[in-house]
């Protein structure tokens, strides 16, 4: 379609304004990839210390930790889940797109794209990839006209230029997005687009400012989009489509449910230089394909700053190597303090010119004579200088210690000498420590992966809209064969010729969900399930011949498989899978029954440990009693034994009191 003016200068105007608005993003970036990348030292320091010969070493202690966050990922892997949404999508064709897009992921190796995205994340804050349409086996000796999708790495991501005003995390809000790579050639221009009107540098173009120059010229793809209101509509039978899709007599008002105004959404792909489109094309998804995976973000007075791990270990990093190098100029300048001597002394022997960076066998040095004649006793000695390598070692252990920090890393243990101090529960905690310290990567990666799938259930049913014979891949690379099909315009429904019998997955029926889940490889699952496999015969060698077959397969050994089946039961033969899956049916159910009796068995043993806990008690408070009383009983006897003897010695006092006035013939008071 033919552009005009006012196209193309809304294009340069865009770029223009996404240009000033990532610059400082992209500045950013530059610096922390400079650092991954072991350029670490100012430009205008590593030429001064060139030029005096001083050292200027790079110790890269950021570089690990990122290749840590991302070889986790890479034994990780997200994984695209499709799921059913509605009455009309069922679960054989979420699982056919499930297999599809694995089978695009293997075609194109996208973890390829994805880990490199996430590795630029980790690294700057920001990277990229992109799902793109293109012809299969293009690149073979047999190309076809078949389409499918890919997915293909951006491998710098300043090369992106998204809209300004995006607000959602993955980007799907933008209303355009330039992909503007390094000029090329004029030359290499010319013979990529011979048909091209713009052929050569004009200065006097204004419409070439920002985009060419006189060596070179930019081509730059730019996607935008353009919408237009519609009206949405529900009939009462619950078929939903645009009001133009439906007849006069289906839009009379006792026949429509439901009706409302929607954006209906065209992303459409120009490549540019400038002035004119050399290639344009419709994408068939509302959404511009190219994928954000993101570091940390933080809107700081209106401006986005995005980060990765390298950001707060710049300043610390830098150090690092000013600490580091002047360790080593200290240690080798030991061997540089100069001699001193008096005037003339070092004029005979050539050796003393170099002296401090060579190792003569001898030094001569002349004798010197003072004004009168008499020999000055003063032989050349080097100054003593003691280099503050102490001071500088320990400066650059803290300096480790704050990058550490800084990214979020931790060693498993702080000092290897007190290594026995931790316990693996501390050193497990400290990686999950560390782990989470960066997950914002792995969860931004999963949150791109998210989108992908919307993508790939926009696009597919586009590419795909005739009846076909598709490959689909599973968990394990093995790959099947399914049929799609979609209704044609009369209402009818075709299928694969000589294949009408098969399933066919209707693509422009239901709706699918999409969901992104984190876990180990299939060959990590693999590994797990084979390793508890052998466990479980281990304990029951009975099972061998039943199960041997499937260890072999777990473990990759054809011949091994083939010859442990010939070993197995009749019974498990001739019922095959059926007869393994009854097995361990009836193996859960024995499992369950035995879960169940120890539950009563169990409950049982509660009650009669209730019980004796009861009667116990019960014996030691009639023990208690029978004490009691025994004490009570011994305490009476001794009180009426007291009483007894009381009684008596009164009686006793009353008879000599009585005696005594007897005796002396006068009555004394009674004392009691």
């Amino acid at each position: 379609m033919e552009k005009d003016a006012t196209f193309f200068e809304t294009a340069r105007k865009r770029k223009a304004a996404a240009e000033s608005y990532w610059e400082p993003i992209y500045k950013e970036y530059e610096e922390d990839a400079r650092l991954y990348a072991d350029e670490q030292w100012p430009k205008d320091q590593l030429a001064n210390r060139e030029e005096s010969g001083r050292p200027a070493l790079t110790f890269n202690q950021v570089k690990q930790p990122v290749l840590r966050e991302i070889n986790g990922l890479r034994q990780n892997k997200p994984a695209i889940k499709i799921n059913p949404r509605d009455a009309d999508a069922d679960a054989e064709t979420a699982a056919f797109y499930e297999g599809k897009i694995r089978n695009i992921e293997y075609e194109s190796h996208a973890d390829a794209a994805r880990s490199h995205a996430a590795k630029c994340a980790a690294i700057g804050g920001i990277g990229f990839y992109r799902v793109t349409t293109e012809y299969v086996d293009d690149d073979s000796a047999r190309p076809s006209f078949e389409q499918d999708a890919f997915v293909r790495t951006i491998l710098d991501p300043r090369m992106v230029l998204y809209d300004p005003e995006v607000e959602r995390f993955d980007f799907s809000d933008a209303r355009y997005c330039l992909v503007v790579p390094k000029p090329i050639p004029w030359e290499t221009y010319r013979k990529k687009y011979p048909q091209a009107s713009l052929a050569d540098w004009d200065d006097k173009n204004s419409g070439l400012q920002g985009w060419a120059r006189e060596e070179a010229v930019t081509v730059a793809e730019y996607w935008h989009i353009e919408s237009e209101d519609d009206v949405l509509i529900q009939l009462q039978n619950g078929e939903i489509g645009y009001e133009a899709e439906f007849s006069e007599e289906e839009l009379k008002p006792e026949n429509v449910l439901h009706r409302r105004v929607v954006e209906r959404k065209t992303v459409h792909f120009d490549l540019v230089n400038g002035v004119e489109t050399l290639e344009e094309t419709i994408w068939p998804g509302t959404t511009i394909p190219i994928v954000p995976v993101l570091g940390d973000q933080v809107i700081v007075e209106q401006k986005r700053v995005l980060a990765g791990m390298i950001r707060s270990a710049r300043d610390a990093q830098i150090l690092l190597n000013a600490y580091f190098s002047g360790e080593a100029e200290a240690i080798g300048l030991t061997n540089r303090v100069p001699y001193i001597g008096p005037r003339g002394s070092f004029k005979s022997d050539a050796n003393w010119q170099s002296a401090h960076l060579t190792n003569p066998a001898y030094l001569e040095y002349d004798l010197v004579y003072d004004q009168n004649g008499q020999l000055v006793p003063m032989a050349p000695q080097r100054q003593a200088a003691e280099a503050a390598v102490a001071a500088l070692s320990q400066a650059s252990m803290q300096m480790v210690d704050t990058i550490k920090r800084a990214i979020g890393y931790a060693d498993d243990v702080v000092q290897p000498s007190k290594q026995s101090d931790l316990s693996g529960v501390a050193i497990e905690r400290r990686s999950m420590q560390t782990e989470s310290a960066n997950f914002h990567i792995a969860d931004s990666l999963a949150l791109a992966m998210w989108r992908e799938g919307k993508i790939y259930l926009e696009i597919l049913p586009a590419i795909h809209d005739t009846p076909k014979v598709l490959q689909v891949t599973n968990a394990a690379g093995d790959v099947s064969t399914h049929y799609v099909t979609q209704a044609a315009e009369d209402g009818s429904v075709p299928l694969v010729e000589g294949a009408e019998d098969l399933k066919h997955h209707r693509l422009d029926q239901g709706r699918y969900g999409v969901t992104v889940t984190v876990g180990p490889t299939y060959s990590t699952k693999v590994e797990e399930e084979s390793d508890f496999l052998t466990q479980i015969l281990g304990g029951d060698p009975g099972l061998v011949t039943s199960f041997l077959d499937l260890v072999f397969k777990l473990r990759g050994y054809p011949e091994l498989e083939a010859r442990a089946k010939l070993l197995m039961p009749a019974a498990v033969q001739q019922g095959g899978q059926a007869a393994l899956v009854a097995q361990a049916a009836q193996g859960q159910q024995a499992v369950a029954e035995n879960q169940m009796l120890k539950a009563q068995l169990a409950k049982v043993l509660q009650e009669q440990q209730a019980d004796i806990l009861k009667l116990r008690n019960n014996i030691e408070l009639q023990t208690m009693k029978s004490q009691t009383s025994i004490i009570v009983a011994d305490i009476e006897a001794k009180t009426k034994q007291t009483l007894a003897t009381l009684d008596a010695r009164m009686k006793a006092i009353e008879t000599m009191w009585d005696k005594l006035q007897e005796s002396e013939g006068e009555r004394l008071p009674n004392p009691v």
